[in-house]
Parts: C-alpha cells; sequence; structure tokens
C-alpha cells in the first residue's frame, strides 16, 4: 500500500467527519444532538482506521514489505488518527464548551486546535498530564475510543510482527493446499 494512497483516504475520513458534524451543527445547533453525534460519527472512523490497518497488514504480508515500511506506514496511520481524534474533540468543544476543562473559552480557533491535537496526543500516548479533562459524557465517551484504539494499535505493533506474518503465510499456505486438487492415479 502507498504511502500517498493511505494519506488521502485518512484526510478525506477526517474531514468527511468534520463536515458531517458541521452539517449537523447547521441544522440543528449548539443541540444535544450534534454532540452525541460527535462520537458515533468518531466511532465509525475508527472501524475505517481499523479496517485499513488490517489491510496494510495483509498487503505488507503478501508484498513482502520490509519491516521498517511498516512501521512508516503504521505511523502515519497512527497520525491521521490522532488528528481525527483532534478535529473531534475540537468540534465537541465548538458545540459545548462544558464538554472539556481546561480549554479557556477566550482561545482562539487556532489555540482550540492545538489544545485539541495536544490533548489527542496525551491522549492516545497514554500520558494524560490531566490539563484538559473530559466532563460530558459524549466527551468521555470521546477519550474512551482513542484510548481503545491507541491500546489495541501498541498490543498490535509491540506483537512479534513476524511472528504474526508466519501464522499468515502458513494460513494462506494451507488454504492453498486444501484447494488444489488431489491427483489420482
Amino acid at each position: 500500500m502507498k504511502i500517498k494512497e493511505i494519506f488521502i483516504k485518512s484526510i478525506v475520513i477526517i474531514f468527511l467527519g468534520w463536515f458531517i458534524i458541521s452539517l449537523d451543527e447547521y441544522f440543528f445547533p449548539k443541540s444535544i444532538y450534534a454532540e452525541i453525534l460527535i462520537p458515533l460519527v468518531a466511532f465509525l472512523k475508527i472501524i475505517f482506521f481499523v479496517y485499513q490497518s488490517y489491510n496494510i497488514v495483509i498487503q505488507v504480508i503478501e508484498h513482502n514489505v520490509s519491516y521498517h515500511r511498516f512501521l512508516i506506514i503504521t505511523t502515519f496511520n497512527i497520525f491521521f488518527i490522532i488528528c481525527s481524534f483532534a478535529v473531534d474533540y475540537a468540534s465537541m468543544y465548538h458545540i459545548n464548551q462544558n464538554s472539556f476543562e481546561g480549554i479557556s473559552p477566550d482561545f482562539s480557533l487556532g489555540e482550540i486546535a492545538f489544545e485539541s491535537f495536544y490533548f489527542s496526543v496525551l491522549n492516545y500516548t497514554n500520558f494524560g498530564y490531566g490539563e484538559i479533562i473530559p466532563k460530558t459524557i459524549p466527551s468521555k465517551c470521546l477519550v474512551m475510543m482513542e484510548d481503545l484504539i491507541s491500546f489495541l494499535t501498541i498490543l498490535y505493533i509491540l506483537t512479534d510482527f513476524v511472528t504474526l506474518k508466519q501464522s499468515i503465510e502458513e494460513s494462506a499456505f494451507m488454504r492453498r493446499k486444501k484447494e488444489k486438487p488431489a491427483i489420482n492415479e
């Protein structure tokens, strides 16, 4: 899989989520519907990123890609996940400033974007200094989703990639072996 393809797909998904949230806010400004829609859209984006990660592994194994290239592709995927949640946090804060404690209501859009990215990076890496705290149920759901995807990604990367590769190749070999008809003598 090409990094450019991952980049384009991820950017489209992130902005599609932002676009849906913006449309919802246009129709239901500052409503509970918009606040609930953000975690739902985030969940759909998680499904996309998990699916994309799975496809990356399959393609890496099928094309015998080097481990360092796999790590580069995975790093890009992680970056886009962090950016996706940063957009979600900024959108949540824009809809309801009580969603997060620790972000000043006087901040400009740029400062809110930075604080959201900062919070997403800290949350994804499990540092969480406690400077920004989710206060509403939808914002807590967002944080839990990012924690879960972070844990699964880290677990996935820390697993022995070679063992994973061998397991999938062995499974494919057994499948091909079963598909070949036996030669009758």
